[in-house]
């Protein structure tokens, strides 16, 4: 049994011969719905890479403002902003971060 005739088995009692033969001929088996439907098969791609270019910039977003946030906790409880390490029983020390090194601000 080849894969056209498997193909048509599986169509065959939902779907009219007529469009049974028009969808062999321009390759829209099995997914035909009616005449004229069809389920596509390829992605488009301007809208594939308008969508991409989209989730990627919320993502970076959301990304950007979860990491500006605990910066912000951080510095407000007196810790380091790159570690977190506690800086309120430090001395001046140069005004870094005996942990990391990172300028404490």
């Amino acid at each position: 049994m080849g894969s056209m005739e498997y193909s048509r088995w599986l169509v065959e009692p939902f779907v009219p011969q007529e469009i049974v033969q028009a969808a062999i001929h321009t390759q829209r088996l099995p997914y035909v719905i009616g005449k004229d439907d069809y389920l596509p098969l390829r992605p488009l791609w301007p809208g594939f890479a308008i969508n991409t270019v989209f989730y990627a910039a919320i993502l970076w977003l959301l990304t950007l403002g979860l990491l500006t946030a605990r910066r912000m906790i951080r510095r407000k409880r007196g810790r380091c902003i790159k570690c977190g390490y506690d800086l309120r029983g430090t001395s001046g020390g140069g005004g870094v971060c005996p942990e990391c090194g990172a300028p404490a601000t």
